[in-house]
């Protein structure tokens, strides 16, 4: 069975239209090739290699299988599952981003309270690595009286308006 387009939705959109070539799929065949799919990405994240998971779609060795695949059909479900990898991980790095800020800046405020401004330079310095990478130009200074400065190093003279 190949895959039809609303596979290769968007998660939010995938199980909302279920068309396969101006035809309405059944819901036994679309949840078919989810399970598939599902197995694949098992494979993948369990470290097995594309080779070996084409082998198996195309000698029908994936439980539930119900026929052996041609190469190009085979490679088909293999992307699919590296794109529905992807999918998760960039929605994971997301989620990851906003709970790392929110430590930094909670660790950030902790260390202003009590006058240490050491750690909250070394805490807005991988504020700026995490979070602004190709950033060069932001310089953090922090001297003994506990003034800190932060320098972005704007050039006044582009982008006036």
């Amino acid at each position: 069975m190949p895959i039809i387009e609303s596979h290769l939705r968007p998660k939010e959109e995938r199980h909302s239209k279920r068309v396969w070539n101006g035809k309405k799929a059944k819901v036994r065949e679309y949840q078919y090739v989810e399970d598939l799919l599902s197995l694949i990405i098992c494979d993948i994240v369990n470290g097995v290699q594309k080779s070996d998971i084409m082998t198996k779609l195309q000698e029908q060795m994936y439980e539930g299988q119900k026929q052996k695949y041609t190469y190009k059909t085979a490679e088909m479900y293999y992307y699919t599952a590296m794109h529905r990898i992807k999918e998760d991980r960039e929605a994971d790095i997301e989620n990851l981003k906003d709970k790392l800020y929110s430590q930094y800046y909670q660790l950030y405020n902790d260390s202003m309270l009590v006058g240490n401004t050491l750690v909250a330079k070394s805490v807005l310095d991988s504020i700026v690595k995490t979070f602004l990478p190709d950033e060069k130009n932001i310089k953090v200074d922090a001297n003994i009286n506990g003034d800190l400065t932060i320098d972005f190093n704007f050039d006044n003279n582009e982008g006036e308006l």
